[in-house]
Parts: C-alpha cells; structure tokens; sequence
C-alpha cells in the first residue's frame, strides 16, 4: 500500500527512471531508520573520520556545563553558585591589538573576582622593609632561624657546654651570617657573668704591652686596679713602632722610636720615668722588656748594622730590618741602649726572645766574612738553602745541606756570646736589677732541631746569668701555641736542667679563648696547680694588648668611678 501510494504521487517517468527511484527510497528508508537507532555512534563515526562534515549543534542543544558542574555539586557544597557575570573593558587600543588581548574581560561568580596576573612587589620586598635583623624573613635558611633560636634557649638557660656547641656549629656553617654581632655580645655577655678569680692573681707579673688608657690619671686607676687584684710586677715596652703608639697619652716628637733619652736616637716621648714612678706609688716592681733584633731605628743606623736573608726567588741576600747580632757592631749598639735604660729607676731587664734566627737569615756580608774567618769554610747560598717551589699559594721552602750544620752551629755559639756580654755589661752597670729571659718550648725540647731552626738551644741558655725565664707558649710575634705536652716537658727540663735559685714563670698567653673569664679561670687554675707541683716557679700573663681587645684586667671608666 505504501509502495501503491508512493507510486502515485511521483510524475509519469520511465520505467528505468522510475526502478532507481523506487531504490533510492528504499535505501533512504533503510538509512533513516538505521540512524534513528545509532545516532550516538554515527555522530562519534562521522566527527572522528569526517570532521569537516560534522554536523554543528546550537547552543540551545548543547548542555550547560557550568549548571552541570553546580547541579553536581549542590549536595555536597549545599550552595549553588551564580551564574557568570560578564563585564567588558572599554580599551582605546587598535582592533587588531586589542583583539589579540585577553585581559580585557573580567569574570565574577556573586562578588568573588576571578582574574589573572602577577603582583605588583614580591613577598620578600614587602619583608625586606622589617627593620629586625634577626627575624625570619632576613635569614638565609629556615634552618639557620631555628638553630638561632637553640642558641638564645642555651643562652638564657646559661648552659655553657650546650651554648659553646651550638655557638661553634653555628658560626662554621653560616659564616656570613647577619647575626654575626648578636652572636658575639650573646657570646661576651655570657661569660662575663663570672668575675674574675683574683686569687689566683697573687704574685703575677702582667705583661702590658699596650694598655688601655688616654691619660695619666687612667694610667694610674689601672695600676691601681692590678695592685687591688694581687699584681706583683709589670712588664713594659720602651720603644714603639710606626703606626703602633704605646701610650695614647704620650706627647710624640716622633712616630717610632723610645720613652727614654738615648744617645742613639731622640725619643718619642721621654715618659718612662714617670711611669716607674707611678707604678712604683701603686707597689708595682717595673721590668722593661728589651728587644734583642727588632728596633724601631735599624732603617736610620749604619748599614752594616742590618741584618740580610736569602731569598730564594732572587737568588741573593736582602735585608731584612732587624739588628745582626753576629756583626759586634751591633753589640755596641745595644750596650749604648743598656746604659741609657739603666740611669731610669726600672727594676730589671726581660730579655724578649727574638734573639733567634730562622735558617734564611743570618747572612749579611760581615757574618759571612766572619764565618768564613772562624771556620775556613764559604758560603755557597745555593747548597747550604735548596728552594723548594711553592704549593697551594705558599712562599718558597728551603731545605738545608749537609754544609749548613756548621753555619748553624757557628751562629749559636756567636748568640749566646752576645747574651753573656749583655747581661755581664748590666752586672756591672747596676748589680741590684733584676735580669730575665724569655724562651719557648721550642727552644729547649731538642738540641738538633732548637740548634738548625733557632740558633739556640738548652745547652746554651741554661747557666746564663740571669735570675729567671719566662717560659712563653708562644713565640715573638707568633700566634701559633705550643700544645700543653709540649710545654709540660720543656718544663721539667728547664727545671731540671737549671739551678732552683732560679724562678721560672709560667706565661699564660691571651687569646680568644682566654677572652672569656670563665675559660681563663680554668686556665689560672691549671696553672696553679703546675705552680705547687714545681718548686721555683711563678706566673705570668699577657700580653694585654689593646690592639688586640683582649678583656683580661682591662681599664674602664667605671673603675675610676669606684675611686
């Protein structure tokens, strides 16, 4: 009936024209009711293999995902939100840029903005304006704030082991740090809760090589604090250096040179007089300390004066402004200072221990032609000092020849003739002065090396004329200590090897470490008991050297308030 009906709604046409149309209806028929029942997988059939065939949907088909997405959600937030607003910028730029923007819409949901972009300053700006240093926005790692606030804990705890710990851990992995100056009053005002232990100050000679003071009157408050304290003597410079002023309250006519008159040299200030006077009204015995190589005029005395060492890099002799005790000029040169320093009321002489000569020097011109006197032998630089190339940024090293041996053992024997002819030279000026020597652990452990490396040794210190040693734990102008084995051995042999009429003082060097009262008193402790285990021996501290800001019995204003 269908087929009748369609029949008779077509035109008259040919019979061939009218079996390919009744076919087409039949393929349509087929393919309507095909799709009717796969629309899905022939949409997804004709999008993945003939997208530009693919049939546009209106929107009003489409579903709206953003409702979608909130009907989804409405159980769970039990809050729907509003439809998107939007609002259009007006901008004044050209359609082709504006066009390429898209920064020109702005999207709100209720009156909550939604926007893109970045601000304006950086966090760590806004942080940067705090002025606290020590707060946590300045600090280099989360970590370094957290460690920061153990050593404050430690601190107000005053536990010393934990705050010394964590002080050193500290300091070694934030070297650069912008709590270093927190850290170091934290570190000074801890340890100076503890006073001094004065008692075992009792009979001290204090080497003051630079004191603290702008005036007489301070001068004299300090003196007077050491004598309160249990000072015995002091220990004094005469001389001084460019750009190193002793006493800051001195007049200087010149900007080296000594506190005495002396007939090799006008004086800077001639002050020591009074000075001996005033530690003497404070019951302060007075020692001068008398360099034997290092004074402050070698550049203006005779050239032949001056001593010369081997550079190795030149290959040749340079000098080196320090005093060549192998020339006899240089002999009488300090024999003139001696009877100058003995017309002043010190009471006695310390002889420094830079009298010795490192194996490159010892070379000038007259201590070669009296070496080669006296023994026959030259002095080929080139085979008694072998260089040997720098490493890692270091100076020339040398080694020695066999031909050095009696160039070193020569040279020891000249010293300690000079150290007898001093010392023999103020016996006989003033027979009441009290005379010492300085000497090291190094100087008295072994013969052999004491002999190559300081032209010295025990054999040749040991029955000098003097009253006493200052046994030192570190050398002239060295930082370097000698460890506490060391120096406990050079003890006994210096005590063993030396009359018991003679004191020995033990010298506590001051450092970073005896800075803090409550480590230098542990170090006068031990050092008490060395001083009871050994008959003959006494103490010694120094040197206070302002220059160095060492605390140990420092002058300050409030002490001549406690007047």
């Amino acid at each position: 009936m269908f087929l009748l009906k369609l029949q008779q709604s077509l035109p008259i046409i040919s019979t061939r024209q009218q079996c390919k149309g009744l076919w087409f209806c039949l393929l349509l028929l087929f393919s309507l009711g095909c799709a009717s029942n796969r629309s899905d997988s022939l949409r997804r059939h004709y999008s993945e293999n003939y997208p530009e065939y693919t049939l546009n949907r209106s929107a009003a088909q489409e579903p709206d995902a953003f409702q979608t997405l909130t009907q989804e959600r409405t159980p769970i937030t039990e809050k729907k939100l509003a439809a998107p607003q939007t609002q259009t910028f007006h901008s004044t730029a050209s359609p082709a840029t504006q066009e390429g923007r898209n920064s020109g819409v702005l999207t709100t949901y209720d009156s909550l903005p939604i926007t893109s972009g970045y601000l304006s300053d950086s966090i760590e700006q806004n942080f940067a304006e705090d002025d606290d240093l020590t707060g946590p926005q300045n600090t280099s790692s989360f970590v370094e704030g957290k460690l920061f606030n153990l050593l404050q804990d430690a601190y107000v705890r005053r536990d010393q082991i934990e705050f010394l710990r964590l002080y050193a851990f500290f300091m070694e992995s934030f070297p650069n740090t912008v709590r270093r100056s927190f850290l170091e009053e934290f570190r000074k005002s801890f340890f100076y809760t503890e006073g001094l232990n004065v008692d075992s100050l009792e009979g001290t000679l204090v080497d003051i090589s630079y004191p603290a003071t702008k005036s007489w009157d301070e001068l004299n408050a300090y003196f007077t604090k050491l004598n309160r304290n249990g000072i015995a003597s002091i220990q004094i410079p005469i001389l001084q250096f460019m750009g190193k002023s002793v006493y800051l309250f001195a007049q200087a006519q010149r900007k080296q040179g000594y506190f005495f008159q002396s007939k090799k040299g006008a004086p800077v200030d001639d002050l020591l007089e009074k000075v001996i006077l005033m530690a003497h009204d404070n019951n302060l015995k007075v020692f001068a300390s008398f360099p034997l190589r290092n004074h402050p005029l070698v550049s203006d005395a005779a050239e032949y004066l001056q001593d010369e060492s081997w550079d190795p890099i030149q290959n040749q002799t340079v000098p080196n402004l320090k005093l060549d005790l192998l020339n006899p000029g240089t002999q009488h040169y300090l024999q003139s200072l001696l009877d100058d320093l003995v017309q002043t009321r010190i009471d006695g002489i310390i002889f420094q221990d830079d009298f010795t000569y490192d194996i490159r020097e010892g070379f000038s011109p007259i201590a070669r032609s009296r070496f080669k006197f006296h023994t026959g032998r030259d002095t080929d630089l080139n085979q008694m000092l072998i260089s040997i190339p720098p490493t890692d940024n270091q100076d020339y090293g040398v080694v020695t020849g066999d031909s050095f041996e009696a160039l070193s053992k020569w040279r020891t024997q000249e010293i300690k003739q000079v150290l007898w002819e001093l010392v023999s030279h103020v016996r006989q000026q003033r027979s009441d002065l009290s005379l010492g020597l300085e000497v090291t652990p190094e100087m008295l452990l072994d013969e052999e090396i004491s002999q190559k490396w300081y032209s010295t040794g025990l054999h040749y210190l040991k029955d000098l004329d003097v009253g006493f040693y200052i046994l030192k734990n570190r050398k002239f102008n060295s930082m370097e200590e000698s460890d506490p084995e060391s120096y406990i051995k050079s003890l006994n042999k210096l005590r063993e090897a030396t009359s018991q009429s003679k004191e020995i003082f033990l010298k506590i060097a001051l450092n970073q470490e005896t800075n803090n009262v409550i480590l230098l008193n542990r170090k006068l402790n031990h050092y008490t008991r060395w001083i009871n285990d050994y008959p003959g021996t006494r103490m010694a501290i120094g040197p206070v050297n302002r220059l160095e800001n060492w605390s140990f019995l420092r002058y300050t204003s409030s002490d001549q308030d406690q007047e």
